[in-house]
């Protein structure tokens, strides 16, 4: 939650800059942050030793010979990477 409040802070201060391109240019960066697809796949997805965490979930890999990961769409190759250790 502090985190979020921090990223609230400076936005603020951003949209309050006296040139209004830098806080164009801020909020078109924080945009672009937000939606990196590398970053959301690293958040939700994580591998600790032999278990694979998926947001609340956990699996044993001890069970799985091999992983295959399936999408669709324009960012399914930088995701699939991402998600690659």
């Amino acid at each position: 939650m502090l985190e979020k409040a921090s990223k609230l802070k400076r936005l603020m201060e951003l949209c309050y800059d006296k040139r209004p391109e830098k806080a164009l240019e801020g909020i078109f960066m924080a945009g672009l942050k937000a939606v990196d697809p590398e970053r959301a796949v690293r958040k939700y997805v994580w591998r600790k030793r032999d278990q694979l965490f998926v947001e609340d979930s956990s699996y044993s890999l001890n069970r799985f010979k091999r992983i295959l990961l399936i999408g669709a769409g324009k960012g399914t190759k930088l995701i699939a990477c991402s998600g690659r250790e």
